[in-house]
């Protein structure tokens, strides 16, 4: 699923924010809790990021900052500028590759 600039929804300003959250919710846990990994990434142009699957059940999520990259499922990433969003299961092989100088994004790897 993949969510371009201003074209998401958002979550509501009353969203009690007692335990962390991941818009749109964590999939497949009572009350959208789970755990997660979270990163900053810096990449240049070139050989693209082939990641193995991880462990059953995870799911990234990215969001880009600057720059623009394809990510997501090897076979069918797609193409993210600044602001947009995907969300794609980790537990089959992805890509992430860089298509402009000094691209950044932040990466949560939610594990249910």
């Amino acid at each position: 699923m993949a969510t371009k600039a201003g074209k998401g929804r958002s979550p509501t300003p009353s969203a009690p924010t007692t335990r962390p959250r991941c818009w749109p919710p964590a999939r497949g846990t009572p009350g959208g809790t789970f755990t997660a990994d979270i990163y900053r990434i810096q990449v240049q142009p070139g050989e693209p990021r082939l990641s193995e699957p991880h462990m059953p059940g995870t799911t990234e999520h990215v969001v880009i900052s600057t720059g623009r990259a394809l990510i997501g499922p090897a076979r069918q990433p797609t193409d993210l500028s600044p602001g947009d969003y995907v969300r794609y299961p980790g537990d089959t092989p992805h890509i992430f590759r860089a298509l402009e100088p000094d691209t950044i994004a932040v990466m949560i790897m939610e594990h249910i």
